[in-house]
């Protein structure tokens, strides 16, 4: 009879995010036969007396008190909040730069030439996400404003931000109202969870900022609730939570299989989708029917369109249409719904398993051999290659953590 290993993890459940942290590590801890779950929503020093004797902890690392009390215990501790690093305890969490990369490339796809990121500084995994942002805007060419918070702990933020998720806004909302008045319009805000966007939400309404006419708002978790009580709906990236707890839990096992290893690993998730609803559904560009025109494409390219159908949608005339394109986008309709398709093929490679045959299906295209022919004109490789490559990429970072 295999003896039981009991789990401890430590994580709040009122949120979806960490609800499905646990359903992640739950989904594991059922493969194992010998493991047994014991969920907390905090530790003291009380509860510590009660542990003794646990194979491992799974936590989210609020501050150095909870560190401290974990590495006290003398087990495998990963740490899945990861505001920083500490000595023998493993991390798991986002890829958080690249979430921000995430919504950099949306934005830019969407024409916007004015960025802005909305969170807490001094926050590592806010910082992170701003710092992906930022680059992947500047990359481009573009500058990147950011709203830097003074004043507060990073302790004390990650109490009122994270754990306890506040809607309401609190002591930096005359100059978070402020800061955001005086943006260049039109203005893309990217914020580093679904509640700092919607507090921006909150406030571009007090202050009769359109949205997303003047300020297009985007936020991390994908929180359903929250971002479909938001007004207008939220578009969010979702950061795959499941396969943080999943990887989390599997990271655990492999310490406690492995105990003599001295280094607890560094494991960076990639985010599992970008979710675009109201908040961002708009092009700022004129005329404005072409944002229109911009919009069909991006909610239909998967449905098999053609020019033809961009231009019934609009009730204008092929040549004007495709004038407007060429003036202002520099393309023409079709190659606008090409690569539309081709992005979003990308995005699939890197982020499933779904055969190349399956992704041409999925994004409209009419054979996989034409997708094939079209993927690698444009990115000079095939599909299986580009994803072989992507992959590697990721692996390289991971080993450098």
């Amino acid at each position: 009879m295999t003896s039981s290993k009991r789990i401890i993890v430590v994580a709040e459940k009122s949120r979806a995010y960490g609800r499905a942290l646990c359903e992640g590590i739950a989904s594991f801890a059922q493969e194992q036969d010998e493991w047994m779950l014991q969920l907390i929503d905090d530790i003291t020093e009380k509860d510590l007396r009660g542990f003794r004797g646990c194979a491992g902890v799974i936590a989210r690392i609020i501050d150095d008190r909870t560190a401290a009390l974990l590495q006290s215990l003398k087990v495998p501790v990963v740490d899945i909040l990861v505001l920083k690093r500490y000595a023998g305890i493993a991390a798991v969490d986002n890829d958080q730069r690249l979430v921000g990369a995430w919504a950099a490339d949306y934005f830019l796809e969407h024409r916007f030439t004015r960025f802005a990121f909305c969170g807490y500084s001094g926050v590592a995994f806010s910082d992170q996400r701003g710092e992906g942002f930022a680059e992947g805007v500047r990359a481009k060419g573009f500058d990147c404003a950011v709203f830097a918070l003074a004043g507060k702990t990073t302790q004390e933020l990650a109490k009122r931000g994270i754990s306890d998720e506040h809607l309401t806004l609190g002591s930096d909302c005359v100059r978070l109202g402020a800061w955001l008045k005086q943006l260049p319009k039109p203005t893309a805000v990217f914020c580093c969870h679904d509640a700092r966007a919607y507090q921006v939400l909150t406030l571009c309404k007090q202050q009769g900022l359109r949205v997303p006419g003047e300020v297009a708002v985007m936020g991390v978790d994908d929180d359903r609730v929250l971002c479909g009580f938001a007004s207008p709906t939220l578009s969010s990236i979702d950061p795959n939570a499941i396969e943080i707890g999943r990887a989390a839990a599997r990271t655990l096992a492999d310490m406690i299989r492995h105990p003599r290893r001295k280094r607890p690993p560094c494991v960076r998730v990639p985010p599992k989708a970008l979710v675009p609803r109201a908040s961002t559904r708009i092009y700022p560009i004129d005329p404005p029917w072409l944002s229109d025109a911009l919009l069909f494409v991006g909610k239909n390219f998967s449905k098999g369109i053609n020019a033809d159908d961009v231009f019934r949608s609009l009730g204008r005339s092929h040549t004007g249409v495709e004038q407007a394109f060429r003036d202002v986008l520099g393309t023409t309709v079709h190659r606008e719904i090409v690569r539309v398709r081709l992005e979003a093929a990308a995005r699939l490679l890197q982020t499933t398993d779904a055969s190349a045959a399956a992704i041409s299906g999925l994004v409209g295209f009419a054979s996989p051999q034409h997708f094939s022919f079209t993927f690698r004109k444009a990115y000079g490789t095939t599909p299986e290659a580009y994803r072989r490559q992507s992959r590697a990429g990721l692996c390289a970072g991971l080993q450098k953590s």
